[in-house]
């Protein structure tokens, strides 16, 4: 046990002091650009808790979740008398040195120390080989006041959010993936076989070709359409001699 205190007692003071938040999300879940976290499963409902005995004493937590009816704590210390609150419940994850942890603050005050008030923290770590959701244990408490728990489960394994794409999501990735290999394999075949050189390199070169003339074309008749575009601008008359004048409207009259 005196060889894992060093370790431990590191591992306290980095997460008092240190708390690394990637996009805090209540509800007992965690979420960023790439993974997702949800302990929801872990949620017992109020009466209902996980027990942790350690020599004589005996602990309560719940997970996002009170320990009894209208209770406000998320874990505490279970006395003959009553019990001891070592912090308020709480359903917001975060991520400390890529590890997912739970933390309840504000409970009774410390012994000894009435400045402080006790505090839980849960780490949780995923594996996946352990079946069904797994139990908490007490790693360390820091002068009764202090308590970290562990807790090996499934459910703390996070989920990819590639995992979570949608049926749409799947098939643009498909298609790019298989339009890209389409596109470069043809310009190595093309550059190898044919030694193509510049536009000539890209697959069906000439389809595209006619496509982006095809495509040009169009835009430029429906430019034309456009009565901005296609309506022409009225004629100057003004400051012309009156012969000149009567010439040019004349002209126009006969091109109706």
């Amino acid at each position: 046990m005196k060889n894992l205190l060093v370790p431990l007692t590191c591992l306290l003071i980095s997460i008092s002091i240190l708390k690394v938040n990637a996009e805090e999300t209540p509800n007992c879940t965690f979420k960023n650009d790439t993974i997702s976290y949800d302990l929801s499963k872990l949620r017992k409902d109020s009466n209902e808790y996980y027990e942790v005995a350690v020599s004589e004493k005996k602990f309560a937590l719940n997970v996002c979740e009170g320990l009894k009816d209208k209770s406000k704590d998320g874990a505490s210390l279970i006395t003959d008398d009553e019990w001891i609150s070592l912090g308020k419940k709480n359903s917001t994850l975060y991520i400390q040195n890529d590890e997912l942890f739970l933390n309840y603050k504000d409970g009774d005050k410390c012994p000894d120390d009435d400045n402080n008030k006790r505090e839980t923290f849960i780490r949780f770590i995923c594996d996946r080989t352990i079946e069904g959701q797994g139990a908490p244990k007490l790693l360390l408490s820091s002068r009764e006041c202090v308590y970290i728990f562990e807790w090996k489960t499934s459910v703390a394994c996070p989920e990819s959010k590639t995992e979570n794409m949608g049926g749409w999501g799947v098939f643009f990735t498909i298609f790019f993936i298989a339009f890209l290999v389409y596109f470069m394999g043809g310009i190595v075949y093309n550059r190898m076989v044919h030694n193509a050189v510049g536009f000539s390199q890209l697959p069906n070169w000439e389809f595209w070709r006619d496509a982006w003339d095809f495509v040009k074309d169009m835009f430029l008749i429906l430019v034309s359409q456009c009565p901005s575009f296609g309506r022409r601008a009225p004629r100057n008359y003004r400051n012309l001699p009156v012969d000149e004048e009567n010439i040019l409207i004349g002209e126009e009259f006969e091109e109706h």
